[in-house]
């Protein structure tokens, strides 16, 4: 009452935040807030670990089991604040511990399994409990199943290590990629070159930012309003050999396009300003209804960097392109390319990872491209490993009506070759013969 804005929103993400609200001063923004079930279970597990650390087993394995049910059921994440998968393989792992620590291997092995069906990858804190569970039942045959498993766990869980670590690095790069262009703002840099061409534009950027706007929402506003003329200035230096400078200009105005389109979607979610300025924009301009045609401008922008890049064997700047790109990419058809791009410098696990990120934003080619790799058993002139079933159901997916991106009429081609020869290779005397001689000689 008393004039106070009021606002809804689903969700407080801890403790001491809901804390911070409560304590909020009168007058001030109202928030509800509900607990969320990954909280309520975490909560539970957290006790059930207090009871164990106590000696309580039986009481923590009924809490733990009791956490685990409420998170079946619920949506799959990434969701805002949600992740289900992540909060079950955590609970999981806790109560197969605590299953092993009572001698109860087979209650374990459920647990884990429980906990490796939530995961879209392999965990490999839950594969090493798990081979624990199977060497104290005494299944030496699963136990070294389950060791081959957690290698391969901890090599990608390293690999991607090392991407994080990557990312990092670069996070603490200007945003607006000065550290490219010798310090200075690439806006501002293209703008003084085109100046004496396009006065407007310099104008613009030269004026002081309205009232009540965000700021960094209205340096995205200005940055596309100027987006074609970054990348013509990006084009002439690229053409000249000034790779640093036209990479600066391209992601300046490319991440700006990118960021604006998902303000716009994700409209609710913003501060008060932020909106303020989205508004405006869109009122006095045709911003709304070109913000595809930005996006896609920046995609092909951004996919003449990465080739220009490669080709000067830039794979840092290649890698910081994409970087930029990829999570916009909402029909997968960056990743395809991108991993297109892998595959011809040899780097085949990385390639049909992209593939698979792209078959899974619903594009065809992409569905192609890793279909071909899983059903020859051959990417980048590396073996990789063959999954046929798979193959077969990337190339469905590949020919279904409802795929996001259509497959290019000579990819459909290559369909046909391939599941020919899977087939074949399923009716050949060779193949019998091959496989019978790799089959592991029964003991004596």
């Amino acid at each position: 009452g008393g004039g106070a804005e009021h606002e809804m929103v689903d969700y407080a993400p801890n403790a001491n935040v809901r804390a911070r609200m409560q304590r909020a001063p009168a007058g001030s923004t109202v928030v509800q807030y509900v607990d969320l079930p990954h909280d309520v279970a975490r909560a539970k597990a957290a006790r059930a670990a207090e009871r164990a650390s106590a000696g309580e087993l039986e009481g923590a394995a009924a809490l733990y089991e009791e956490a685990l049910g409420s998170l079946r059921g619920l949506p799959e994440g990434p969701t805002p604040m949600i992740d289900t998968a992540h909060a079950t393989a955590d609970i999981a792992t806790a109560a197969a511990r605590n299953a092993l620590a009572r001698d109860r291997a087979a209650d374990a092995i459920r647990l884990c399994e429980v906990g490796l069906a939530a995961r879209p990858s392999p965990d490999a804190t839950l594969l090493e409990v798990l081979m624990e569970a199977h060497g104290a039942r005494g299944d030496k045959t699963a136990e070294r199943l389950t060791q081959a498993k957690l290698a391969v766990a901890r090599a990608s869980e390293l690999a991607e290590s090392r991407r994080r670590a990557y990312r990092a690095e670069h996070a603490a790069d200007d945003r607006r990629f000065t550290d490219l262009c010798e310090g200075a703002d690439p806006l501002r840099v293209v703008l003084e070159g085109e100046k004496d061409d396009f006065p407007e534009a310099w104008a613009m950027i030269s004026q002081p930012m309205p009232p009540g706007a965000d700021e960094e929402t209205y340096d995205h506003v200005r940055t596309v309003s100027n987006a074609g003329l970054c990348y013509l200035f990006a084009s002439k230096r690229g053409a000249q050999g000034q790779l640093l400078v036209a990479t600066a200009a391209t992601l300046r105005a490319a991440r700006s396009s990118f960021e604006l389109g998902a303000m716009h979607e994700r409209r609710r979610q913003l501060t008060r300003a932020q909106r303020h300025t989205l508004d405006v924009t869109f009122a006095n301009t045709n911003f709304g209804s070109r913000l595809d045609e930005f996006r896609q401008d920046a995609y092909g922008a951004v996919m003449d960097l990465v080739t220009r890049c490669r080709d000067a064997r830039e794979y840092g700047l290649l890698r910081r392109a994409a970087a930029v790109a990829l999570p916009h990419d909402t029909i997968g058809s960056f990743h395809c390319n991108l991993g297109l791009l892998e595959r011809e410098e040899g780097n085949a696990e990385r390639a049909m990872e992209l593939w698979r990120e792209a078959a899974a934003r619903g594009n065809g080619d992409a569905c192609v491209e890793l279909g071909l790799a899983l059903g020859s058993g051959v990417c980048a002139s590396q073996a990789v490993r063959t999954d046929e079933e798979e193959a077969a159901r990337l190339f469905a997916r590949a020919r279904s009506p409802g795929i996001v991106e259509e497959v290019h009429p000579y990819r459909l081609q290559m369909i046909a070759q391939c599941e020919l020869a899977m087939r074949i290779r399923k009716v050949s005397p060779m193949t019998k013969v091959v496989r019978a001689a790799a089959r592991p000689l029964a003991p004596s």
